[in-house]
């Protein structure tokens, strides 16, 4: 069973969960197939429901655009409309349903349901910590600071 609180109403946390989290990706097109390779994952906050992660959603996402995009080999960066290669390691936001189904003899999550929030190029947001804490929706008990490293990507124009 999951462990903490909600980061809105700050109940327990059961088994089923929204996660908001960021990673470092890359994704591999191999004709309708697409595989995306995860190279590093924080995750940023929890909440209980979905109700509390709408509660939350708006300051979150309050000024990038564009949000929710398809997963196309190029993306705009969601804060200055850059090209954005996904084929080469980027930072992406994310939001998801978990479901823990651990046993005594392994932590495991089963995903529900996960949505790729936000995609940034190399020049607007390298992960270089917590961007939760880094927007200020964090409290000092609660911050957590990891560190990863991107590669510039390369200058391509976005498709439709």
């Amino acid at each position: 069973m999951q462990t903490g609180r909600c980061q809105v109403c700050e109940e327990q946390l059961g088994s089923r969960t929204h996660e908001f989290y960021s990673r470092t990706q890359k994704v591999v097109f191999e004709g309708k197939l697409k595989t995306v390779t995860v190279l590093y994952e924080l995750q940023e906050m929890s909440f209980c429901g979905q109700e509390c992660w709408e509660a939350m959603e708006k300051p979150i996402m309050d000024g990038l655009h564009p949000l929710y995009q398809q997963l196309h080999p190029v993306a705009k960066c969601c804060e200055c409309q850059a090209p954005v290669d996904r084929t080469q390691p980027h930072y992406a936001l994310y939001v998801g349903e978990l479901e823990d189904v651990s046993q005594p003899w392994l932590a495991s999550m089963r995903i529900l349901d996960e949505r790729e929030v936000a995609v940034f190029c190399a020049e607007c947001r390298v992960p270089d910590g917590d961007l939760a804490a880094a927007l200020g929706l964090l409290t000092e008990e609660n911050d957590s600071v990891a560190a990863a490293e991107s590669e510039p990507a390369k200058k391509l124009e976005p498709q439709s």
